[in-house]
């Protein structure tokens, strides 16, 4: 079937539709490849937008394109291969992390044991212009043990998703098994890549890999998106969140970090970190490089008398700071808000009951209930400090 023959499903609603159109579409494999290949373009479309530009790019599986990295984040996986690497892709599935490398790299062998997934990698790197892509469909353990070849680099996402389906953390527990397998991709190229599950403690995946690695954290949008280990590594924590400037640490760094404490007061500003920021663990540093005071030693928000130039996360303005009671909703005078809770007593949810206050406030009103050290509060803050407006 030509790629062309997709445009006659591109454009239509999912669901309800696509299943009509496959139920109408029985026996015809052509046809069903068709509606497969726009539904999945339509699902895939913000996940992949410059892939996607190409419109000749297949999907060989549904599975495939679920499970797919996506362009904005493996471009940041690019940038970690230095220009005319050769570089071995262990678990390339749809390629888009093989494709990416390739725009900078020398060559890139891209391996799945899957030989749909190997033969879309070659049609679909010559849709996309790269020639320095070769799709090879083995088991990727097996054939780099007998392979003589060496790399500049090797790019490993191993399958989080055990045989019954159970999502897997812990990097021994994933397919290939990167810690037992470590010692021979470091025999065999000058860095390793390994990509983890974002649920992965990092301190964890550190003891588990047992050599020195940077790992750096991914976030976008306020969620933290992966992890990554690049092994050799100084030991450097890194996060790389979005437009914001890298935040980078050393373990010891932390550990050494004199953190401040103070109650929030109305009139200072609130500084909510990150996801990101919150997995790697930097809450001192926090405090210390940023001049902030933390409310307490397990609430992880800060305040300051200013917002604070560069922070990775939200910053809002307390409108009001009010002591836990059965009185604090007609304290607070709001109808309607957004609320969360921080190391409270109870949850959001009953925090709303209690208070009898709507959802809503559009984003812009905002209450949190908190443990500061000796009490507990509830404070009601404004609409959140832009980026620019900060700078």
């Amino acid at each position: 079937m030509k790629p062309s023959d997709t445009l006659l499903y591109r454009n239509r609603p999912m669901a309800a539709d696509y299943s009509r159109e496959r139920l109408a579409a029985a026996g015809d494999p052509a046809r069903l490849d068709a509606i497969l290949q726009a539904e999945l373009r339509e699902r895939a479309a913000s996940k992949l937008p410059l892939t996607l530009s190409c419109s000749e790019f297949r999907f060989p599986t549904a599975l495939s394109a679920e499970q797919a990295t996506g362009d904005h984040l493996a471009a940041l996986h690019a940038a970690l291969v230095e220009p005319e690497s050769t570089v071995l892709d262990m678990t390339c599935g749809l390629g888009i992390d093989a494709f990416h490398i390739a725009r900078r790299a020398l060559s890139v062998t891209a391996i799945d044991i899957d030989s749909r997934c190997a033969e879309a990698v070659n049609m679909n790197a010559r849709a996309l212009g790269l020639d320095n892509v070769e799709g090879v469909c083995a088991d990727s353990t097996e054939w780099l043990r007998l392979t003589d070849r060496k790399f500049d680099v090797i790019f490993i996402d191993p399958a989080r998703r055990g045989r019954d389906g159970r999502r897997l953390f812990a990097l021994a527990d994933c397919s290939p098994n990167v810690v037992e397998l470590l010692p021979l991709l470091r025999q065999r190229a000058a860095r390793v890549i390994i990509k983890a599950s974002p649920m992965l403690d990092i301190s964890r995946m550190r003891a588990e890999l047992g050599v020195d690695a940077d790992i750096i954290v991914y976030g976008e949008s306020n969620e933290c998106k992966e992890l990554t280990a690049v092994i050799p590594g100084a030991g450097l924590t890194r996060v790389i969140d979005g437009e914001r400037p890298e935040f980078s640490f050393l373990p010891e760094n932390e550990t050494s970090a004199e953190i401040r404490f103070a109650e929030p007061e109305e009139g200072q500003w609130l500084h909510e970190p990150s996801s990101a920021m919150l997995k790697s663990g930097a809450f001192r540093l926090m405090s210390e490089r940023f001049g902030l005071s933390a409310l307490a030693p397990d609430t992880h928000l800060y305040v300051g008398n200013s917002p604070a130039e560069s922070f990775p996360g939200e910053i809002r303005p307390i409108v009001k700071a009010v002591e836990w009671s059965k009185r604090a909703g007609r304290e607070l005078g709001c109808d309607a808000a957004d609320i969360a809770v921080r190391n409270f007593v109870m949850s959001a949810e009953e925090l709303r009951m209690r208070l009898g206050i709507k959802r809503g406030g559009d984003g812009n009103v905002r209450i949190i209930g908190v443990r500061s050290r000796s009490r507990k509060l509830l404070l009601l803050l404004g609409a959140p400090r832009r980026t620019a407006e900060v700078l």
